[in-house]
């Protein structure tokens, strides 16, 4: 809650991003929590879309401890109305995107690809959400077609732990070795929907060699998400 506070207050821009990330890694070792990371070198200096595996709710805290503090992550647009947290991540620098208004989601989008243009990196989870089966769900298309369109690449991320750490459903943290691994970038052949489709599982089969889960069933490839967002 005092770091929500501290957001409203503190002035925004990429100072205000380095106290997030600052934060994040107090409150997972708060939580008795060491994240260990690998492979930080290989995200790009300039634009690209980071794509994490999403097994629970720590990944949002890891991600913002772990990762460059200037990366800006596409969360999903009912946060945007609650009016701490909301106001706290858009002075922050996040990106919402609204899954139920197509005219909305389309607006959200031009701003998503208004930082890839500056040259900026953003954090998605593909899977969109996470539940208590045991497993990395099929990834959605969107966060793949906006590499493609935009000319940026993927970096895939594989995070264990997060679920043993705190399942859903749970608010108690158990001790669990929680690690990080930033993979090779990869990057689209093209703009159509087989490209599309192409480098979402070459990414999907490269998170899946590096976690400790299951991939839960094959994904669907017939039809294209406009967006994806964090949980």
């Amino acid at each position: 809650m005092a770091s929500l506070v501290l957001a409203r207050l503190w002035p925004a821009g990429p100072g205000l991003r380095k106290l997030a990330s600052l934060e994040s890694r107090i409150a997972l070792g708060l939580a008795g929590f060491s994240p260990k990371i690998r492979g930080l070198e290989k995200i790009p200096s300039g634009a690209a879309i980071l794509v994490a595996n999403h097994s629970g709710y720590l990944d949002f805290l890891i991600c913002g401890a772990m990762l460059p503090s200037d990366a800006r992550f596409v969360v999903k647009a009912e946060l945007r109305s609650k009016t701490l947290v909301g106001g706290s991540l858009a002075r922050i620098g996040h990106v919402f995107i609204d899954r139920h208004s197509t005219a909305r989601s389309l607006a959200d989008l031009d701003a998503v690809n208004a930082l890839l243009s500056s040259g900026q990196r953003i954090v998605l989870f593909p899977e969109g959400t996470f539940s208590p089966d045991v497993g990395m769900r099929p990834f959605k298309l969107g966060a793949f077609r906006l590499a493609c369109e935009a000319g940026v690449p993927i970096v895939p991320i594989a995070i264990n732990g997060s679920r043993k750490a705190l399942r859903d459903g749970t608010w108690l943290p158990r001790f669990e070795r929680i690690t990080m691994e930033v993979l090779a970038p990869l990057f689209g052949d093209g703009k159509e929907i087989a490209d599309i489709v192409r480098l979402r599982d070459a990414t999907a089969e490269a998170i899946a060699a590096h976690i400790e889960e299951p991939r839960l069933f094959a994904a669907d490839i017939t039809v294209p998400d406009s967006t994806t967002t964090t949980r």
